[in-house]
Formats: structure tokens, C-alpha cells, sequence
């Protein structure tokens, strides 16, 4: 690899990437070309392994090793699994938004995870429910 195909991620970028992780918004987990965890970090990554496989240690992803490794000679390309059901060691279940690439500068492959957008709309839209009946219920008091 040549410095050029090198990327340094710049400091801002790297402080935004821990706050997120950190507000519980994000979890990262990055595998080598087998497939075996080099790191993870964020809530919804607790009880990942490094060094075991990826795909054992996330249920979502049983069974995609060869549509994950098919990332590597699709650049640009990602698995999408948007509001799917995931228990980890910190938390009860949760529906999560799972996305997967391949970095080719860092030849690994990373995993995030988000907190489903699709659920969020739902508690957005409860939220909203319960303050007009709130409001409503105060203007006939």
C-alpha cells in the first residue's frame, strides 16, 4: 500500500466517531479479510470477541460470509439490514440498523451498528401523540 492509498482520519473526525460511539449511537466492529473481529467498540458491540468469527458472534450476519466477502471486488457496495432484532451482553434486545463494507485502504471490514430508524419514528411519532393529548386535555381543564 502506498502512502497515497493512505487515509488518516483527521482529529474532528475522530472526536465525532467517539461521540457517537460514546452517546450510545453507534457500535463499530472491524474484521480482517477472514472475517475475524480485530476490534469493536460501542454498547451494541459488548460480548464481541476478537479474534472469533464475525458472522458467529452476530446473529444477523449467520449465514452472509460469502455475500460479505463479495464486498471485496465491489467497491462502493454494502449489506444493508435496516430494524433487526439484536441481544448484546449490555442491553435487552434492540432493533438495530446493521450496514456492512469493506475498507480497502484498511483491507478489513467494518460492521455498524445504529439504533433502527425505523423504531425511532415509531417512539417519535408515540411522543408526539402523547403531547397533543397532553395539550388538549390542559385546554379543556
Amino acid at each position: 500500500m502506498t502512502p497515497a492509498e493512505v487515509r488518516v482520519a483527521e482529529p474532528h473526525e475522530a472526536q465525532t466517531l467517539s461521540a457517537l460511539v460514546s452517546a450510545g449511537l453507534l457500535a463499530v466492529v472491524r474484521a480482517d479479510g477472514d472475517l475475524k473481529v480485530l476490534d469493536a467498540s460501542g454498547e451494541a458491540s459488548a460480548g464481541i470477541t476478537v479474534g472469533l468469527p464475525l458472522c458467529e458472534q452476530i446473529p444477523a450476519l449467520v449465514g452472509l460470509e460469502d455475500q460479505i466477502q463479495s464486498l471485496k471486488s465491489s467497491p462502493g457496495r454494502r449489506i444493508e439490514m435496516p430494524n433487526v432484532s439484536v441481544v448484546s451482553a449490555a442491553e435487552a434486545a434492540a432493533r438495530r440498523d446493521i450496514s456492512v463494507v469493506f475498507d480497502r485502504p484498511g483491507r478489513c471490514f467494518i460492521v455498524a451498528i445504529m439504533p433502527s430508524l425505523a423504531n425511532n419514528a415509531l417512539a417519535v411519532e408515540r411522543e408526539q401523540s402523547l403531547r397533543q393529548k397532553h395539550l388538549l386535555e390542559q385546554a379543556i381543564a
